[in-house]
């Protein structure tokens, strides 16, 4: 019996052929295939200040773990059971009512922004991008 070679992960095509993926649970796509994702754990951390925006895992290259969250209008680390603020210069940011939080992993760090829009005077739109990059300590 011959083996069903392994389409990938392709959720746009019709489930029913051989070989396509369109739906994963439990796995991390990479370059060679597919595999395992971490198993989750309890954190019994205490809540945000605000309601979340937006939450990033980032793993560093020695595989440790940062777990990073922003507010409307702050950005925190989770250390331990507590979530320190890490707001530059442990200010406050501006956010809209519908801002989102983004986060973008390099090598040395994370980029994390919050892009509104907001009307402005005549109907234009007038923007702010935040970024705040956050270096691998």
């Amino acid at each position: 019996m011959a083996m069903t070679p392994l389409l990938g992960f392709q959720p746009d095509l019709n489930p029913d052929i051989p070989g396509v993926m369109t739906e994963c649970r439990h796995v991390i796509p990479y370059e060679q295939g597919f595999t395992g994702a971490p198993t989750g754990s309890a954190a019994n951390a205490a809540a945000l200040a605000a309601e979340c925006r937006g939450a990033r895992v980032v793993t560093k290259l020695d595989e440790t773990r940062r777990i990073f969250a922003g507010t409307q209008t702050k950005l925190y680390e989770l250390t331990g059971t507590t979530w320190t603020d890490r707001s530059a210069g442990g200010g406050s940011y501006t956010g809209s009512l519908d801002s989102r939080w983004s986060y973008a992993v390099q090598h040395l760090g994370c980029i994390c922004c919050n892009r509104w829009c907001p009307k402005g005077e005549g109907g234009r739109e007038r923007g702010e991008q935040l970024r705040h990059r956050l270096q691998h300590e």
